[in-house]
């Protein structure tokens, strides 16, 4: 207690005062962060998993004659009986066993 009968509890009462603005100026950004979200409804961009995968057709797929990587047979080439997924792997011709 100081000569006036007060007592000072907390020596840095401005650094809580900044704490308490601080915690309520990020409680308040959460609450319109939320109620943005609520309004907006289905209109989130988040929300655009929920959608129904595009139904596709099983492809073939085919093994490079030279490097031996997979690739759906429409996107690769055929040349002597083989397959090739590229034209640059076409003219280098099949891989050679050691």
């Amino acid at each position: 207690m100081d000569a006036s009968g007060r007592s000072d509890w907390h020596p840095n009462i401005k650094g809580l005062v900044l704490m308490i603005k601080l915690l309520m100026f990020i409680f308040l950004l959460l609450v319109i962060y939320y109620v943005r979200r609520v309004v907006q409804g289905g209109h989130s961009s988040t929300r655009t998993n929920t959608q129904q995968p595009i139904a596709r057709e099983a492809e073939t797929m085919g093994e490079c004659a030279h490097c031996g990587v997979l690739v759906p047979m429409s996107e690769g080439r055929q040349a002597n009986g083989l397959f090739y997924c590229s034209a640059e792997h076409e003219s280098l011709g099949p891989r050679e066993v050691k």
